[in-house]
């Protein structure tokens, strides 16, 4: 279905007759990710599809970053397209049931079923797993923290966060938290704020309540006369408001 007033009407498009488990929009270019009979492509806001080759999966995740289309697919792993959907290739990563991908700069996370989370570091050529403390389950949805100190997950096992210099899946399950199915994630920068979804116990928040961790990789003291200047580098120059 398509909504061209902000949600208020829809109407039901072309592709009416597959069974679609991801979309994903670029202007007037969307991709949809189907069962069993893989990734359609409009370029008129839906209007008129056409099958791509990748044209025998279910595909439950598709995610656009430029003209790089990542596709997590059923049993396939991760098919990636550099040339905005015209021709894709499988990538190494291609013997898991992937449920969900996310991107950050060059770094892309794959959550699969039963096998926890996996990070390729250069633009998905290579993966490699990261899923200490993490259950068997569904991976959901994954999405990271603007300086990715933190990943969050929606899992089938409940929300559960990654901090990068542990290497370690947390649960983010309390006495306050639903035991339910965790089906989406979102990070919500301005209001530092990551939100939950759940399969039939509404939206959760989780507050960041205190800017992220900042590490400095360059620091300089100077005297002047009766005054110290100070400066620095930190790594990555956002979360940095408690700095004066």
């Amino acid at each position: 279905y398509r909504s061209t007033n902000n949600g208020i009407n829809w109407t039901s498009i072309y592709l009416f007759s597959q069974t679609v488990q991801s979309l994903a929009v670029n202007g007037n270019t969307v991709f949809a990710g189907t069962y069993l009979t893989g990734i359609y492509k409009s370029t008129n806001n839906g209007t008129n599809w056409t099958q791509t080759s990748v044209n025998n999966r279910t595909v439950y995740a598709v995610v656009i970053n430029g003209n790089n289309i990542f596709a997590g697919t059923r049993y396939f792993g991760v098919y990636l397209s550099t040339n905005n959907g015209t021709t894709w290739t499988q990538t190494s990563f291609y013997n898991q049931e992937v449920h969900s991908i996310a991107i950050n700069g060059n770094d892309v996370f794959a959550g699969t079923f039963d096998y926890g989370v996996y990070k390729s570091t250069d633009g998905g050529v290579t993966f490699t797993a990261m899923s200490n403390g993490l259950p068997a389950t569904i991976v959901n949805e994954i999405v990271a923290s603007p300086d990715e100190r933190f990943i969050f997950a929606a899992t089938d096992a409940g929300p559960y966060a990654y901090v990068v210099a542990e290497n370690m899946w947390y649960t983010l399950t309390d006495a306050t938290v639903p035991i339910q199915n965790f089906v989406s994630v979102e990070y919500i920068r301005s209001e530092n704020v990551v939100r939950f979804a759940t399969y039939g116990r509404g939206v959760w928040d989780l507050k960041i309540s205190a800017p992220l961790p900042v590490t400095i990789s360059q620091w300089e003291a100077q005297k002047s006369n009766n005054t110290v200047v100070c400066q620095w580098t930190t790594e990555q120059e956002i979360n940095t408001a408690s700095f004066t």
